[in-house]
């Protein structure tokens, strides 16, 4: 009998169970978590892509994440379409479409439209929204971004950097930096995970800096 078999309380060698692997062992791994990633990656960039390519990352993680995002789009979008409506309104042609005698609900579908419109514009420059779809792909490429101080091979940095994170449905591959860009990760992260605390944090902030 193996040494490493159980015995049962008579102290008779007993049946040694089957390997069991806990639930709560799905999100980490001996080298850390999706939130709680290593510091350190001796097998280099391989080791990198691979880690953030297949850690399992939780539904409250993505939702943190994807309502952050929403969050930030909108502290940054709507000051903006606010503005741009506001400099319509007194322009030749907002003007000249106004008051011109048309029915108030006219005039307030016209604006609507070029509300609209603007809106649409700056959904160009980055989407307002991320797709539930591609909420792990993004959600990857923002850690996998974030993290590559940690690796001290430049070359290694800009291999993880390339790592293609999402193959599109025309067939492009989107790599990590790609996405990093297009949704412009650089205005959320290393926050974005974590913020409920953070917008308590920044609630605080502004309150405290409106009584000074």
């Amino acid at each position: 009998m193996s040494d490493e078999q159980p015995r049962a309380d008579n102290g008779q060698w007993g049946c040694k169970p089957p390997n069991q692997t806990p639930e709560i062992h799905l999100a980490e791994t001996v080298h850390g978590s999706f939130l709680f990633p290593p510091s350190q990656w001796p097998g280099g960039a391989d080791e990198y892509i691979s880690f953030w390519m297949t850690q399992p990352i939780s539904d409250e993680a993505l939702t943190t994440f994807v309502s952050s995002y929403a969050a930030d789009w909108d502290d940054w979008a709507i000051p903006l379409i606010q503005d741009h409506m506001q400099m319509w309104g007194n322009s030749t042609e907002a003007l000249r479409l106004l008051y011109k005698g048309i029915p108030r609900t006219e005039a307030l579908a016209i604006r609507q439209a070029e509300s609209d419109r603007f809106e649409a514009e700056l959904e160009n420059v980055r989407p307002s929204r991320i797709p539930t779809a591609l909420a792990r792909p993004v959600a990857r490429a923002a850690q996998l971004v974030q993290n590559l101080d940690t690796l001290p091979d430049l070359s290694d940095r800009e291999r993880a950097r390339n790592a293609s994170v999402h193959t599109s449905a025309d067939g492009r591959e989107w790599s990590a930096q790609y996405i990093w860009d297009v949704y412009q990760l650089h205005g959320i992260m290393p926050d974005a995970f974590y913020a409920r605390e953070n917008a308590v944090y920044r609630k605080l902030s502004a309150l405290k800096n409106s009584l000074i």
